[in-house]
Order: C-alpha cells, then structure tokens, then sequence
C-alpha cells in the first residue's frame, strides 16, 4: 500500500473498512537481492592509520566511557557493569598509573564487553 492513506478492509475499493487510516507498522524487513554476501566470515584488516599505539590510552578512555554509559542507559544490574568486570580482569586499574600492557588489556577488554553486551563495534 505504497502512498495510500486509506486501506481497502473489504476489498471493495475505498476505505470501506472497519479499521480505516494506515495500520501502523510492526516491523520493517530488509531484502537483499544481491545474495547474502555480508553474512560470509571475513576479516578486514584496518590501516595502520587507526591502529596506533599512540592512541591506545585515548581509545581505552572513550571505550571506558561508551561502556559505562551504555550499562546506564540499559539498566545493566550493577554486578555485572562493565567496571565490574574490569575490576576482575585488571583489579584496580587505573589508566593514568596503569602500565602499557594493562591499558592495552583493558582497551581489548572494553571493545569485546562493547561488542558482546551492547552490539557495538568500537
């Protein structure tokens, strides 16, 4: 029912219907006619360019933040936020004292909580 405002309920042309307007939507469904390539297993190898070690603190830092928000906005149960977990992996971290390895840890650790507890793709 491309652009129609009315719906044909009766199947007499018009809007002799019981309902009338346009039904609101309950989902939307995506159809891909050029196969189903995007569901293959592939890596992507992203340039040096944005995978610096220049930038792991500041990225550690943005991915801390993007995880803690998400968990608020999400109502995460406290026990199981992503400080939580880091507390577990890397107990007391703290990115202005914590080694390099550490910082690097914790921004792997950030990315994967990102991408497995809120399908985000750091």
């Amino acid at each position: 029912a491309y652009g129609r405002l009315e719906i044909d309920g009766d199947g007499k042309g018009g809007s002799g219907g019981d309902e009338g307007g346009v039904p609101p939507r309950k989902e939307t469904v995506l159809i891909s006619t050029q196969g189903t390539k995007f569901l293959e297993n592939t890596t992507v190898v992203l340039s040096a360019a944005v995978s610096s070690k220049v930038n792991i603190p500041t990225d550690c830092e943005a991915a801390h933040t993007l995880a803690k928000a998400y968990d608020v906005r999400y109502n995460i149960p406290e026990e199981h936020r992503f400080e939580k977990v880091l507390d577990k992996a890397i107990p007391n971290f703290d990115l202005k004292s914590a080694e390099a390895q550490d910082v690097e840890d914790a921004l792997d650790l950030a990315i994967a909580y990102l991408r497995r507890v809120h399908l985000f793709s750091f």
